[in-house]
């Protein structure tokens, strides 16, 4: 191996903008054919030279240019799209509205399923700035502040959706969750429910409607509902486990508010399983307006998201981005619908 660069000293330069690959051999003290080849071909420079490029990366949050030609000026026709995960999920009208809006306009979309958890999302980060796509398209809000300095530091049209960030990174499209959370509160307690069960996933959405539900609760005199916290995803399976749970618990429960309408079919498979009637016996209550539940029997009461809506902001936001205009509005709440039906 002919690497001559592993003992230099290192020396620091301004970043002054746009990390570039010359900024960074010089935060690691490395020639530029070094820290080239440590992206490029690793192979060929030795492990502290790789480790110390990439660290120095890290700092000045660079990542390697990955399109034809390695221009830093050049753009792909690529959108970057991060979900936490595609199966059973409330974003897919989002994800298809995106795709076919999307390529109609001639892009193309690269989707990286963060994980439940975000445990992809710092490696998905990095691939797709190092594409140098159009732009990304985030469901969520990135909480980690080093990420969230990544991306800004792109100069790449970045739009969380799905929620309403108090602080977005560039552009955001949602509604806030943590309002949601307090309609279904008003909403139980204007139609007369007074001992609901929250069974709510621990994620930070679902977390955030939990929230505003106690809220709501607290706020007009009354106790916070008990509630049981389940790992998404979520499913028929522990919705029919919070039935369960409730019934084993002896307490006198007369609604289930679930984080998502599978959980809430499960109540509904688990009360018909016990001969119990829903909502006579027990009201169900969901969210998501998955495509099913308004031909169960009874039809499920839930909350309602346009995803289509979200995705035709977006990437609105991303032409606009695209063209040079600045947004009037570059935070976009689609607000929410309370469906109201036979389950509740």
């Amino acid at each position: 191996m002919n690497d001559q660069s592993d003992n230099r000293p290192r020396k620091r330069r301004p970043t002054g903008g746009v990390s570039t690959l010359e900024l960074v051999a010089a935060e690691a003290g490395v020639s530029m054919a070094s820290a080239s080849r440590a992206f490029s071909n690793p192979g060929r420079v030795s492990l502290q030279t790789a480790q110390r490029v990439k660290e120095a990366a890290t700092r000045l949050g660079y990542y390697p240019n990955l399109i034809a030609g390695g221009l830093a000026s050049q753009k792909s026709r690529i959108i970057g799209l991060l979900v936490p995960t595609i199966e059973q999920s409330i974003f897919s009208a989002t994800v298809q509205a995106l795709t076919d809006q999307l390529a109609a306009e001639g892009f193309h979309v690269m989707i990286g399923q963060t994980g439940l958890h975000d445990e992809h999302l710092a490696d998905l980060v990095g691939s797709m700035v190092g594409h140098r796509p159009s732009g990304v398209i985030v469901t969520g809000v990135i909480e980690s502040a080093e990420l969230r300095e990544v991306l800004s530091k792109s100069h790449i049209p970045i739009i969380e959706t799905w929620d309403l960030p108090a602080d977005p990174i560039d552009m955001a499209v949602g509604f806030s969750h943590e309002a949601a959370g307090r309609e279904i509160g008003r909403f139980l307690i204007e139609s007369g429910y007074r001992r609901p069960f929250v069974a709510t996933a621990t994620g930070i959405r679902a977390s955030a409607r939990h929230r505003g539900l106690a809220a709501c609760f607290l706020e007009s005199g009354r106790q916070a509902p008990p509630f049981g916290c389940y790992e998404p995803p979520t499913s028929v399976t522990q919705g029919r486990a919070a039935l369960a749970h409730v019934l084993a618990s002896e307490r006198d429960t007369d609604v289930i508010v679930c984080s998502s309408d599978w959980m809430a079919l499960g109540v509904i498979v688990e009360a018909r399983q016990r001969k119990l009637r829903v909502p006579q016996d027990v009201a169900v209550i969901g969210f998501g307006n998955s495509s099913i539940v308004g031909e169960l029997e009874p039809a499920l009461t839930t909350i309602g998201i346009d995803g289509s809506a979200i995705a035709r902001e977006a990437v609105s936001l991303l032409l606009n981005k695209a063209r040079g205009e600045t947004s009037a509005a570059p935070v976009v709440d689609v607000g929410y619908s309370l469906l109201r039906r036979g389950s509740g």
